[in-house]
């Protein structure tokens, strides 16, 4: 055992002092790696885009199966997809079904580029757009309560003319604009 202990770093030989054989020490790490597979995989099943951007989103899930991978539980390229497109946003189903429908099968580095120049795509088409709402002045409705509706609120919204008072003309959406004084 003592050339095992003299290969191990400080870390894990702290979490093995005190076992005798080379069993203990597997059974320890086997189940705290089942442990980690489980929540990995749960991970993978749960992770969402989510505004990220997609080679945040992309790298996240590649993170995670690479680690997978590296404690003996690769993931197959379909459970890659899976887990991939399931976290996508409903703008993302036309990419989906564009590459559930290719005749060939692209790998997932192709996939990954094609995924990313689409996100590209989608956030160019569909800017942020800050509108101004028409209403964003107007007074708030008020609640009050009338003494024979047995307490019910009932709701009152503030009445709006529906011409301009006199000397005014109709502005940007709308709203009434008073001529200025020389």
């Amino acid at each position: 055992m003592r050339w095992f202990y003299a290969s191990l770093s400080e870390g894990v030989m702290s979490q093995i002092v005190g076992y005798n054989s080379a069993f203990e020490i597997w059974e320890t790490f086997a189940s705290a790696t089942i442990a980690r597979i489980t929540e990995l995989r749960t991970m993978l099943q749960t992770i969402k885009k989510n505004g990220m951007s997609a080679m945040d989103y992309i790298q996240r899930i590649k993170h995670l199966c690479d680690t997978l991978a590296t404690i003996g539980e690769p993931v197959s390229r379909n459970d890659h997809l899976i887990f991939l497109f399931g976290g996508l946003d409903k703008e993302y189903n036309s990419f989906v079904a564009s590459v559930y429908n290719r005749p060939d099968q692209p790998s997932i580095e192709e996939i990954h580029s094609l995924l990313s120049s689409f996100d590209f795509r989608l956030e160019q088409q569909n800017p942020t757009i800050k509108l101004i709402h028409p209403q964003a002045n107007a007074h708030p409705p008020s609640y009050h309560t009338n003494p024979d509706s047995a307490q019910r609120p009932s709701f009152h919204s503030p009445t709006i003319p529906s011409t301009p008072p006199p000397h005014t003309q109709p502005g940007i959406l709308g709203k009434p604009q008073y001529p200025q004084s020389p």
